[in-house]
């Protein structure tokens, strides 16, 4: 999940309420407060999330 640099969205709500619901998901919020990410090809400890994109939408309507 993504905004745009000059943006002056912050993640960090979506972050928080993602990781109340999601307790199997690696979930990272990046330092910038644009970038919200999840699992990775990269690091095989990593989870991806059992979230589905439409409660991942439901939840940034909500909190952003």
């Amino acid at each position: 999940i993504k905004v745009r640099p000059d943006s002056d969205i912050n993640l960090r709500a979506l972050y928080d309420a993602i990781l109340e619901i999601d307790q199997t998901g690696t979930w990272y919020f990046h330092p910038s407060g644009k970038m919200l990410l999840n699992g990775s090809i990269k690091h095989n400890n990593q989870k991806a999330s059992k979230l589905d994109i439409y409660t991942i939408i439901k939840i940034a309507k909500e909190v952003l």
